[in-house]
């Protein structure tokens, strides 16, 4: 039997939520095959990362998300995710990464 995983359900497979526990013991017991989409793994992404950055580095919603760095939203993408896992050198041509106080932008 296929069972179609929504964005909500994978989240908290990964992310810890109040439903964690519950999406987990499903997961792990159940005798289904998973489906999904690409929108949702894009969902996914995109949702798990903005929480990432509404808890570390205090941005609370998407404009302040794409105003970190002005010019293009996937970079703070890019450098939210850096900053969540403690890196600190980035590889890059984008001279919008300067403006990003935390990152060193190593020259190739």
């Amino acid at each position: 039997m296929d069972i179609f995983l929504d964005t909500s359900f994978i989240l908290s497979l990964i992310i810890r939520t109040e439903k964690t526990e519950e999406a987990r013991k499903f997961y792990m017991e159940a005798t289904f095959n998973p489906v999904a989409s690409v929108a949702v793994y894009e969902e996914s992404l995109y949702t798990g990362l903005r929480l990432v950055a509404e808890k570390r580095l205090n941005i609370k919603n998407a404009y302040s998300l794409r105003n970190f760095i002005k010019k293009n939203p996937n970079d703070a993408l890019i450098a939210a995710t850096c900053k969540h896992y403690g890196i600190r050198k980035i590889a890059t041509f984008d001279e919008d990464f300067k403006r990003v106080d935390f990152l060193e932008i190593v020259r190739v």
